[in-house]
């Protein structure tokens, strides 16, 4: 059995059948699934017993299967992974109700118009199942298409004379795939979230198969717009270190990073582009065929798309045309 040490240095291994149990449940692009599997010598540094817990945290598959997979993590290490999984237990136990228990119910969508969410507030129901039917019912006549948007159920328990809300849901094709845990403010009034580990995948932080001059899609629906990027610059280990060129909301070109979710205006989606990243396979969009310019202008030279990068970066200019961009190249 081959395994692979975390860099804690806390003694936590993943076995490999489990890792690779892991990376194919929950990582749905076959060209990241297949680097993962492959590289994961070259980044155990990184691919410890942490960021498998970040990888199941949010990847966009049912709480039942990441219940699943915690539960195998737990069996093989009880100590490492014995928070995540209680929690997610008593997550996907709170989705039943008991007398007096409701669950408020919206249906979230992104707007490019405003490039961010748009909420429909539907009713409170009494059980998931029939809040799921209000859901269908209010986006059928709002003449939502399926695959753009998701649902949020506030769970809400009757407890000493007041409504609790302990925890938030999120729902993908009607599955609970998130959840928020929260806690009541005392001075404002109002509940919170207490932790976000279990609802936001969209800082994950892993290696990529892809280099300088690869057009990749960034697939982050139902929480933004499929769209776009070229890749200028790959530094796998830094969060920050995948640079990619793409256009924005407002029209204009960015240099951002590729694993921050960024490219939607002030708007970060849920998901992490990280779990569906490909390349880019048939025509690009009218709008976004820019980015072939600059794979013809830098190809696959690193040394060019890390300079672009910098002189992007150096411009401090918040977005660039098409022909500031071409300025830059130029200079190449």
């Amino acid at each position: 059995m081959q395994i692979f040490p975390n860099s804690t240095c806390r003694g936590r291994a993943i076995p490999d059948e489990l890792y690779r149990r892991v990376i194919e449940s929950c990582i749905q692009s076959a060209e990241m699934r297949a680097y993962l599997l492959e590289a994961r010598k070259e980044y155990e540094f990184m691919l410890n017993s942490d960021k498998i817990t970040e990888i199941v945290q949010g990847a966009p598959i049912p709480l039942t299967k990441k219940q699943a997979l915690f539960k195998a993590l737990y069996e093989f290490r009880p100590f490492v992974f014995s928070e995540a999984y209680r929690e997610i237990n008593l997550a996907v136990n709170a989705l039943n109700t008991n007398q007096g228990d409701v669950f408020y119910a919206r249906i979230k969508q992104f707007w490019e118009m405003i490039s961010d969410e748009d909420v429909y507030d539907i009713a409170p129901f009494l059980d998931v199942k029939t809040g799921l039917e209000g859901i269908k019912t209010a986006a059928e006549f709002e003449e939502l298409r399926s695959g753009t948007y998701w649902g949020e159920f506030e769970k809400w328990v009757p407890r000493n004379n007041r409504l609790e809300n302990p925890y938030t849901f999120y729902f993908m094709g009607g599955k609970p795939v998130w959840f928020e845990k929260n806690i009541y403010n005392e001075d404002g009034g109002f509940w919170l979230p207490d932790r976000d580990g279990f609802v936001r995948g969209d800082s994950l932080n892993l290696p990529i198969p892809f280099g300088v001059g690869d057009i990749v899609t960034l697939n982050c629906a139902p929480f933004a717009p499929i769209k776009y990027a070229i890749i200028i610059y790959v530094d796998n280990v830094n969060c920050c270190g995948v640079r990619m060129i793409h256009s924005d909301t407002d029209g204009l070109w960015y240099d951002s990073a590729l694993k921050h979710a960024h490219g939607w205006g002030h708007y970060t989606p849920m998901l992490s582009p990280l779990y569906r990243l490909s390349s880019c396979k048939g025509k690009l969009p009218k709008e976004e065929r820019f980015l072939l310019k600059v794979r013809e202008m830098i190809g696959n030279d690193a040394e060019k798309g890390g300079v672009l990068s910098k002189m992007i970066l150096k411009s401090e200019i918040c977005g660039m045309t098409e022909e500031e961009i071409m300025k830059l190249m130029m200079q190449l």
